[in-house]
């Protein structure tokens, strides 16, 4: 067995070190490959708490080290409110799919991006 032969997708892909706000270029690949970890998934539920009962506030931080995926994160979160589609499929369906077994966030996500 050759190690090309155990992932889904090919090893040798040009993979970008840093994601960039304004390249749509790979955003099918980012959005399907973006991992909801349990640290990520409780702050969105945060996030998406408040984001669901505004009440005069009118922005959000995100912080964290340098490399922590904060532009990753801020992007994904714009195409989610947004509701942008990606062929034809709703990115916040895509995500609503990572996080099945989070009722909570999965109502979060459908909510705001309605």
């Amino acid at each position: 067995m050759k190690l090309q032969d155990i992932f889904v997708k090919p090893v040798d892909r040009n993979i970008e070190g840093v994601i960039k706000a304004d390249d749509e270029s790979q955003l099918k690949s980012e959005v399907e490959e973006y991992v909801i970890t349990n640290e990520v998934a409780q702050r969105l539920e945060l996030f998406f708490e408040a984001y669901n009962d505004y009440q005069g506030k009118n922005g959000s931080w995100i912080s964290g080290f340098f490399g922590s995926g904060k532009s990753h994160l801020l992007k994904m979160l714009a195409f989610i409110l947004e509701n942008r589609e990606i062929d034809g499929t709703p990115i916040v369906d895509v995500f609503v799919s990572k996080c099945e077994d989070n009722k909570l966030l999965a109502g979060g996500l459908k909510k705001a991006a309605s």
